[in-house]
C-alpha cells in the first residue's frame, strides 16, 4: 500500500491550516502513518513546539503520549500471562496482588456507594469492563470529587460507576493492570518495560520518567482560555518531569515519547508477534 503524492500534500495542507495561528489553532503537529509491516506511508510535521516557541515541530519532538501508553502496559501484562505469572480470569489473584481494592464500591445513579456483586478479573480490566471510568467522562465521578493524581493511593479512592462485567466504560482500568505488573515483577513499571520491551527493541525515546535529553525536546503543554486563545502552562504530568522515580507510573497514560519511535518500533513489534489472548484487549 502506498499513498499518492496528492494525498500526502492534502495531509500536509490540512496540518498547515490547523497550525496557521498558534494562539487560536494548534501550535504544532507531528503526524505519521505506517502499514502493517512498519513501512512509512507518510510523515508530516507542521508548526512549532509551543505557542511561544520558535522551535519547529519535528518527528522526534517528545510528546506526552497519554493513552497510547496503554498499548505498552498491555504488552507487559500479556508477557506475564504467557509466562503463567498472571491469569486473565482469576479475580482472587487480582485482589491478592492489590488488596487495597477489596473494599472498592460502586457509585450508583443516586450517588450512593453500594457493594460489588462480583469481583473483577484481569480480563475485565483489560477490556474496560471492570466498572472504572475517568472523571472527565463521568459526571458522577466529577461530583464525587475524587481525582487520581501522581500517587497510587489516590487511585484506590476512586469508586466504580457500574458493577464489574456489566458494561464497557473507558477509564483507569489499565493503571491497575500496570500495578499488577509492578507487584508481580517487583519492578517499577518503567523499569519493567525498559528491560523487557524497550531495550530488546532498541527503543530509547519512550519513558514514564523521561531523562533530561528527552525533556529538552518536550513539546509544551497548552490550555485554552474562554477567549479561545492558547496559553502555555505547567505540564499535566509535571511530576514525572523530574529525576524522581518514586512517582506513580500510570500504565494508562503516563508515558512520554516521540511519534517516530512509537510508530516504527512499539506498534510494529505487536503486529509481528501477536498473542491469541490479546486480540481486542488493548483499547487506547
Amino acid at each position: 500500500m502506498k499513498l499518492s503524492q496528492q494525498s500526502k500534500d492534502a495531509i500536509q495542507s490540512s496540518l498547515d491550516n490547523a497550525t496557521a495561528d498558534s494562539r487560536t489553532g494548534i501550535p504544532g503537529i507531528a503526524f505519521a502513518a505506517i502499514d502493517g509491516s512498519g513501512n512509512y506511508l507518510t510523515t508530516n510535521v507542521s508548526g512549532v513546539q509551543g505557542a511561544s516557541s520558535k522551535e519547529p515541530m519535528i518527528l522526534d519532538t517528545v510528546l506526552w503520549i497519554a493513552s497510547l501508553t496503554k498499548l505498552i502496559t498491555v504488552i507487559a501484562c500479556m508477557q506475564m500471562v504467557e509466562q503463567g505469572q498472571l491469569s486473565l480470569d482469576d479475580s482472587k489473584q487480582v485482589l491478592d496482588l492489590i488488596p487495597e481494592l477489596k473494599d472498592v464500591k460502586v457509585l450508583d445513579e443516586q450517588m450512593n456507594l453500594v457493594g460489588r456483586k462480583d469481583d473483577f478479573t484481569l480480563r475485565m480490566l483489560l477490556t474496560h469492563m471492570a466498572g472504572y471510568s475517568y472523571a472527565f467522562f463521568s459526571e458522577r465521578l466529577r461530583d464525587f470529587g475524587v481525582f487520581p493524581d501522581h500517587t497510587v493511593e489516590s487511585y484506590f479512592k476512586q469508586p466504580l460507576i457500574h458493577q464489574p462485567g456489566a458494561t464497557f466504560s473507558y477509564g483507569v482500568n489499565i493503571d491497575f493492570v500496570g500495578l499488577l505488573v509492578e507487584r508481580t515483577s517487583g519492578l517499577k513499571l518503567n523499569a519493567y518495560v525498559q528491560r523487557n520491551i524497550f531495550n530488546p527493541l532498541g527503543i530509547k525515546d519512550i519513558s514514564f520518567v523521561p531523562p533530561k535529553e528527552m525533556r529538552d525536546r518536550l513539546a509544551r503543554q497548552h490550555y485554552r482560555g474562554a477567549d479561545g486563545v492558547l496559553q502555555e502552562g505547567d505540564h499535566l504530568y509535571s511530576f514525572a518531569l523530574k529525576d524522581d522515580d518514586s512517582v506513580f507510573h500510570s500504565g494508562g497514560g503516563g508515558c512520554f515519547g516521540s511519534v517516530e519511535e512509537y510508530l516504527s518500533k512499539t506498534s510494529v513489534a505487536l503486529r509481528q508477534r501477536p498473542h491469541p489472548n490479546l486480540e481486542g484487549y488493548c483499547i487506547y
